[in-house]
């Protein structure tokens, strides 16, 4: 059976996490995460998963050191040997057949019985440099795009929220320049491997939203995985607030998200139980004034993604 690689784009706070986790919850799937934080995380010496509070089972059970160091090495683009120029290694290690190191979804999928692995990672000048990896050249893996979009006020009121010191006007035009980029990567790719998932259709039509990306997938749809909480998942980074859920759900304290969470949003996660709700709280937080600035600067955009 082909593998398949599921990277889910767009700007942050529109869902990705949420949907990583639905997704990573079908039996033939795995929950990857920000797999393009894995080396800073590494490199830093912080917690690798995202749900699990001591030691990972999988990242650091299933891999070897050895194994971790090359494959944040190669995430982050740095040297496998400090003595050997990057570009050089890739050229010998090519030449003689060993460039297999380098194709970092294929030693993660050695690991797993899984087929498909959702990549959260959003940033599309790092999705494309994945897709020049031989794995995906030479077709042993094929490559899916989701496009996670949500009304851009949302995105906003979200972003300020977690952001001290952020501008409506600064927020404006970043998102803006990061739509237009993710829309002309999305538009160039293959039609029959890709979708839009608007965030609110998600939350509203659940099912029938899961339905078709397991069409797109070629993958059985089962219902189970819209129960996320209740599967096993080791993503790296993600929202706070819906890790924090699982978490909830298994009784676990989880204090340093569970603060993060209370300082950032505080008791919208802890009072909305584990079914899905569509936040809509930028209706009532974002002040006129500021829903005037991103109307100005980046209105027109938005059109597409507006939910009244």
């Amino acid at each position: 059976m082909t593998k398949k690689v599921v990277s889910i784009i767009g700007s942050g706070r529109t869902g990705s996490t949420l949907l990583m986790l639905i997704l990573g919850s079908h039996p033939e799937c795995f929950a990857l995460g920000e797999i393009s934080k894995l080396y800073r995380y590494y490199n830093k010496k912080q917690a690798l998963c995202g749900i699990c509070s001591d030691t990972c089972s999988f990242w650091e059970q299933q891999f070897t050191k050895t194994e971790l160091d090359r494959l944040t090495a190669v995430l982050g683009n740095t040297r496998l040997n400090p003595l050997i120029p990057l570009q050089l290694e890739k050229k010998v290690r090519e030449i003689f057949h060993l460039d297999g190191v380098f194709n970092i979804y294929s030693s993660i999928f050695e690991k797993l019985s899984e087929t498909v692995l959702i990549d959260s990672s959003k940033e599309v000048d790092w999705v494309k440099e994945r897709y020049k990896a031989k794995e995906f050249t030479a077709g042993k893996i094929q490559n899916y795009l989701i496009h996670m979009v949500r009304d851009g006020r949302a995105t906003m009121s979200s972003k300020l929220r977690i952001t001290p010191g952020l501008t409506a006007t600064e927020f404006s035009h970043q998102w803006a320049k990061r739509i237009k980029k993710t829309n002309e990567f999305f538009d160039r790719f293959p039609s029959e491997r890709k979708m839009v998932v608007r965030y609110e259709k998600f939350i509203t039509e659940n099912q029938k939203t899961l339905q078709n990306l397991c069409q797109l997938l070629q993958i059985k749809y089962v219902p189970e995985m819209a129960q996320y909480w209740k599967h096993d998942h080791h993503p790296i980074a993600g929202n706070t607030g819906t890790r924090s859920l699982i978490l909830k759900y298994r009784n676990e304290e989880g204090r340093a998200i569970q603060n993060q969470v209370q300082q950032r949003q505080g008791d919208y996660y802890e009072n909305m139980g584990l079914k899905l709700k569509l936040d809509l709280r930028w209706q009532k937080e974002l002040s006129s004034e500021k829903l005037e600035i991103f109307e100005r600067i980046a209105g027109e955009t938005n059109k597409p993604f507006e939910w009244n």
